[in-house]
C-alpha cells in the first residue's frame, strides 16, 4: 500500500493550521475519539454533503502558503474515492503526506493508523455512490481521445461530402438514358431532396435517441453510428437512386441516435472526471461549477476535433479535384443575365432552375446497320468526373471506418447515474426517456430557445447548398467549394476555442449581442452583392465570418443546457438537435424550390426572432438570480 499518514497527526495538523477557504460540512478525516460503531451513521449522513452528489462545494479544506503554494488536501473518504478504479477499489494508495514539523512516519507500522485506515476504507466501500463506479484517469482519457479521434474522422468524410452533394448533386447518375430522342435529362438538384429526407428522417429519429442509448448503451450506439455512416458512404460508390434511397433512410434513421450517444459519452466522461481532479485544477474550477466546467472543457476539445476533421477533410477535396474544368455542365444549372452568352445569374438573385442537361448520344462509328451502337456514357458528363467522385466515396468510407475500428477497440463501457426522483426510478428505461423528452418539449425555457436551433440548422442549410451554388459555383466553379469551407473551419476552430474560453469570464448576453452584428452583416452582404470571379476573395471572408457566427451559436447552445439542466440533459438535448435537424431538412428542402432572395429575408427574420426569445430568456435568468441572491443575503 505503500507509505500511508498516520490519520491521528494528520487530524491534530488540521487543528492548528489555519484555512483561507471556508468548506462545506465533510466528514471528518480524524477517527471518532468515542470509539464504536456508533458513528457510522452519522459519517453517512456526513458523505452526503461531499462530490458524491456533484455539487458545486469541493471536498475538503484547502490550505494555502505565504508563496500561494497549493499544499495537499486532509485526507477524506471522498478524495480517497477519486483515486479509486473499478477494478481495484480494494487498492487504496496514500503516500506523500507531510506534517507540520516535515517529518514522515510509517503508518502502517502504527495500530491505531491502520486501524484508522479499515475504518475509512469501510466507510468509502459502504456508503452509496450517486453516480456510479469511479474510474482512473487514465480510462477516462483514453475514451475522450477515442470519442474525439471518431467524431473527428466522420466529420472529415461527411461534411466535405454534403456539401458537394447538397449544391451541385456530385454523387448521382440518371436511371435511364432517353434513346428514342437522342438525349437524356440529367437532373442536379436530386442531392439536396435526399438530404432534406435524410434530416427529416434525422429530426424524428433525435427523440428516440436517449432511449436507444438506455437500450443499447453508448459503445453500442457509436460503433453501430459509424458503420451506418460507412454503408451510406458506400452505396454512393454506384449511386443510383434505387441505391441512394435506402441508404439515406437508414442514416437518418440513426443519425439522431448516433448524435445522442456521442453527447452521452461526453456528459458522462465530464460527470467521472469531476471525480479525478488534481488539486490544482480543483481550486481553478472552485465558484464555477465544477462537473459543468469540466464539461464545457471536453466540450471545446471535441469541438475542436470537428473542426480538424473538417478542415482536413475539405484539403483532400480541393487537392483531389483540383483544375476539374466543368464549364460546359455547369452553364445548364444558372439562369443568365441577358440570355444566351451573358454571365451567369449569381447571388441573391437566382432562382433554381428546371436543371436538366442534354447529352447528345450516338454511334461512336460511322453507323452502319450490321454495327452496334454505342452510347456516351452519362457519368462522364455529370458535374465531377466518375472516377473521382468514386474516389472520394471510398476515401470516406474509410474514414468512418477508422471511427468504427478506434471506439470498437479502445473506447470502454461507462456506467453513469441516470438522475430521477423516486417515483421515476420505479419506471422502465424507455418510459424514462419519453418522460424527459416530452417534458423537454413542454419546459417554457426550452420552447424559447428552439428558435435558436431551428436557426442553426437553417443557417448550415444554407451555407452547404445555396450558398455553395449559387455564389462559389456560379462565379468560380466546383474546384473552389472545399477551399471555401475550409476557410470556414479554420475560423470556426479558432472562433469555438475562443468563445467557449470567453464565456467563463463574461455574461452570455454579451455574445449574442455580438453574433446578432457579425450575422446579420453577413446578411446583408449577401443580399447586396453579385459574387462574380473578379472579387473572389470575398468569399472566403464571407465563410471565414459564417463560421465565427456558427461558432457562437453552437456554443451559446450547449452552454445553456448543461448549465440549466446539468443533471437532466438527455431530454433538452434531445429537443435541440429535432429542431436542428428539422432546420436544416427545411433548408435542403427549399434548395430547389425558392429563389435566393426569399431564403435571405426569410433567415434574418429567424435571426432576429431567435436573438430576441434567446436575450429575453437570458434576462430572465439573470433577474431571478438576482432575487434569489438577495434572500439568502436576507436570510
Amino acid at each position: 500500500m505503500g507509505s500511508l499518514p498516520n490519520l491521528h497527526e494528520l487530524c491534530k495538523q488540521q487543528q492548528q493550521q489555519p484555512v483561507c477557504v471556508p468548506a462545506a460540512p465533510r466528514l471528518s478525516p480524524c477517527p471518532d475519539r468515542g470509539g464504536g460503531s456508533g458513528t457510522s451513521r452519522a459519517q453517512h449522513r456526513r458523505l452526503q454533503q461531499t462530490n458524491s452528489l456533484c455539487t458545486n462545494n469541493f471536498y475538503g479544506v484547502i490550505d494555502r502558503q505565504a508563496d500561494m503554494q497549493i499544499d495537499e488536501k486532509p485526507f477524506s473518504p471522498t478524495s480517497l474515492r477519486s483515486t479509486l478504479s473499478t477494478t481495484h477499489r480494494g487498492q487504496v494508495s496514500i503516500a506523500n503526506a507531510s506534517s507540520a514539523s516535515g517529518k514522515r512516519r510509517d503508518s502502517l507500522s502504527s495500530s491505531a493508523g491502520a486501524s484508522s485506515v479499515r475504518r475509512l476504507i469501510e466507510v468509502v466501500r459502504t456508503t452509496p455512490s450517486n453516480m456510479g463506479p469511479v474510474y482512473s484517469r487514465r480510462l477516462l482519457c483514453r475514451n475522450y481521445v477515442t470519442l474525439c479521434l471518431g467524431h473527428g474522422a466522420a466529420a472529415a468524410a461527411l461534411v466535405p461530402f454534403m456539401a458537394l452533394q447538397g449544391s451541385i448533386s456530385a454523387w448521382w447518375w440518371p436511371d435511364n438514358l432517353k434513346q428514342n430522342g437522342g438525349f437524356t435529362t440529367v437532373t442536379t438538384d436530386i442531392g439536396s431532396i435526399l438530404l432534406s429526407a435524410m434530416f427529416g428522417m434525422a429530426a424524428m429519429s433525435a427523440l428516440f435517441g436517449p432511449t436507444a442509448v438506455h437500450r443499447l448503451g453508448t459503445r453500442t450506439c457509436l460503433v453501430a453510428g459509424y458503420l451506418v455512416s460507412v454503408a451510406f458512404v458506400t452505396v454512393h460508390l454506384y449511386p443510383k437512386v434505387a441505391v441512394l434511397v435506402p441508404g439515406y433512410f437508414l442514416m437518418g434513421a440513426w443519425l439522431g441516435c448516433w448524435t445522442a450517444s456521442r453527447t452521452a459519452v461526453l456528459m458522462a466522461l465530464a460527470s467521472k472526471m469531476a471525480y479525478v481532479l488534481s488539486d490544482r485544477e480543483e481550486c481553478e474550477l472552485e465558484g464555477n461549477g465544477r462537473r459543468e466546467a469540466v464539461a464545457r472543457n471536453l466540450a471545446r476539445g471535441l469541438q475542436v476535433a470537428h473542426d480538424i476533421g473538417l478542415i482536413a477533410g475539405n484539403a483532400f477535396v480541393a487537392y483531389m479535384i483540383s483544375g476539374t474544368r466543368t464549364d460546359d455542365i455547369l452553364g445548364t444549372m444558372f439562369a443568365r443575365d441577358g440570355g444566351p452568352g451573358t454571365d451567369r445569374t449569381c447571388g441573391s438573385v437566382a432562382c433554381p432552375l428546371e436543371n436538366t442537361v442534354e447529352i447528345k448520344l450516338g454511334p461512336t462509328a460511322n453507323f452502319s446497320s450490321n454495327q452496334t451502337v454505342a452510347l456516351v456514357d452519362v457519368r462522364n458528363h455529370m458535374v465531377l468526373p466518375c472516377k473521382t467522385t468514386q474516389l472520394l466515396a471510398s476515401v470516406f468510407a474509410g474514414c468512418c471506418f477508422v471511427g468504427v475500428a478506434v471506439t470498437a477497440t479502445f473506447m470502454t463501457r461507462i456506467r453513469l447515474f441516470v438522475y430521477a426522483s423516486a417515483s421515476e426510478k420505479r419506471k422502465s428505461d424507455s418510459a424514462r426517456s419519453f418522460a424527459a423528452v416530452r417534458d423537454a418539449f413542454r419546459n417554457t425555457k426550452l420552447q424559447l430557445i428552439a428558435p435558436l436551433s431551428l436557426f442553426i440548422g437553417l443557417e448550415q442549410g444554407f451555407i452547404y447548398s445555396d450558398f455553395s451554388k449559387f455564389y462559389v459555383v456560379c462565379s468560380v466553379g466546383v474546384s473552389n467549394v472545399p477551399t471555401v469551407l475550409l476557410s470556414l473551419g479554420l475560423l470556426q476552430l479558432v472562433a469555438g476555442f475562443t468563445v467557449s474560453l470567453i464565456l467563463q469570464h463574461i455574461r452570455r448576453y454579451h455574445i449574442i449581442v455580438i453574433g446578432l452584428a457579425f450575422h446579420s452583416c453577413l446578411l446583408m452582404v449577401l443580399m447586396k452583392w453579385k459574387p462574380s470571379g473578379d472579387d473572389a476573395a470575398l468569399l472566403y471572408v464571407i465563410a471565414a465570418a459564417w463560421g465565427v457566427c456558427n461558432a457562437i451559436w453552437n456554443t451559446l447552445c450547449f452552454n445553456f443546457v448543461i448549465s440549466l439542466y446539468p443533471d437532466y440533459w438527455h431530454g433538452p438535448m434531445a429537443h435541440g438537435y429535432f429542431f436542428r435537424y428539422a432546420g436544416m431538412a427545411l433548408a435542403f428542402g427549399l434548395h430547389s424550390v425558392v429563389c435566393n432572395t426569399t431564403k435571405l429575408y426569410c433567415l434574418s427574420a429567424a435571426l432576429v426572432v431567435a436573438v430576441v426569445l434567446y436575450g429575453w430568456l437570458e434576462w430572465r435568468l439573470q433577474l431571478t438570480g438576482k432575487r434569489r441572491r438577495t434572500a439568502n443575503r436576507s436570510s
